[in-house]
């Protein structure tokens, strides 16, 4: 007997909730599947803090298959969805392509930082969506310190310690403070700017 299965493109909050929702809703012949292309759930709103070394990258992520009871979770990205044939492709990390299909599709993927929309953002800042977005932001502002330490020009050393944070919303706010944190938690140990 063929059983029902729905698919959820996206491992993040929404497809996580999701899943656990169908789990409890669903018998077990309706089949739960998350295609991610990260193995793993992040806590965004708290990466912030991982840039800040506030609190560990270990604390912010999950993984995926220990947030739900028995959905099948498939580590790769979708290249194509075949709504009329009810089928979709996605790649796995050793290049192959496979093919799944499905009786119902949610696309819960969410988006990515296009830093290409202003000029110059791209080459000068940094996107906050994954730990490892948290871990390089967090090390930039320490390399920042590091050149400053021996850079001998003052007015290129303000240069290199000061930062801009754009957007004044939540994640900005928080942003802009825990660099500010870091910042006056390093500063101790490098030469006076």
């Amino acid at each position: 007997m063929t059983c029902r299965r729905i698919v959820i493109v996206g491992g993040g909050f929404a497809g996580v909730t999701l899943a656990q929702e169908l789990e409890t809703l669903c018998d077990t012949s309706t089949e739960i599947v998350v295609v991610s292309r990260d193995n793993h759930l992040v806590f965004t709103p708290m990466l912030p803090e991982v840039a800040g070394r506030s609190i560990s990258p270990f604390h912010v992520a999950v993984p995926g298959r220990v947030t739900t009871n028995r959905t099948l979770w498939i580590e790769a990205s979708v290249s194509v969805v075949d709504l009329k044939n009810e089928r979709l492709k996605y790649s796995l990390s050793d290049g192959r392509s496979v093919s799944l299909s499905f009786k119902h599709l949610v696309l819960a993927c969410g988006t990515d930082a296009n830093l290409e929309a202003v000029p110059g953002l791209s080459a000068h800042s940094f996107p906050l969506k994954t730990v490892g977005d948290a871990i390089q932001l967090g090390n930039e502002v320490i390399a920042r310190y590091e050149q400053a330490a021996s850079e001998p020009d003052a007015e290129e050393r303000q240069k290199l310690l000061h930062a801009v944070v754009i957007g004044g919303g939540f994640s900005g706010v928080e942003v802009a403070g825990q660099i500010r944190d870091l910042m006056r938690e390093i500063h101790a140990f490098y030469p006076p700017a």
